[in-house]
């Protein structure tokens, strides 16, 4: 697997995977089998359908399967080798090269964000005093807004 990456702006970069023959046959045989194990058409047991025949009949399912698996192992390369932390895929498209595949990516990576020394900032604490008169009036108001009034046909009670 070979890439190419050219810088569009500072988050946006286009890449070009190139997939060699031998890992599209490995990845494309991935696929078959795994299609395999659920595909039930009449004649074959669920599990057992030869993959000549789901090839023949699910061409166009497989090879977008196909396609999205080498999208898969394209971002992986990517993040492993080329240590880029990609956040989104914005387009996608795929060319046959040879006997491979060329896979053209236009991706989003997370920008690099240099926190300043955060360490050695100072904050002014400020002292706030609050009167005996200020509390009883911010708890007076809440009373009246918890209040709630209810009749009742009894004579008052302690804690009514």
């Amino acid at each position: 697997m070979k890439t190419h990456i050219e810088s569009i702006n500072t988050v946006s970069k286009k890449v070009t995977v190139t997939f060699e023959e031998d890992m599209c046959k490995d990845v494309r045989l991935t696929v078959l089998k795994k299609a395999q194990k659920d595909a039930a058409l009449p004649g074959f047991r669920k599990g057992k359908v030869p993959l000549e025949l789901l090839e023949q009949r699910y061409s166009e399912a497989l090879l977008q399967e196909f396609r999205q698996e080498l999208v898969v192992k394209a971002l992986e390369h990517l993040k492993q080798s080329d240590k880029m932390d990609v956040v989104a895929v914005v387009k996608s498209d795929f060319s046959d090269k040879d006997k491979g595949q060329e896979l053209h990516l236009e991706v989003e990576l997370a920008p690099e964000i240099a926190l300043p020394d955060y360490k050695s900032f100072q904050l002014d604490k400020e002292d706030f005093e609050v009167s005996e008169a200020e509390l009883n009036d911010f708890i007076e108001r809440l009373q009246k807004q918890q209040a709630s009034y209810e009749v009742v046909e009894r004579e008052a009670q302690s804690k009514d």
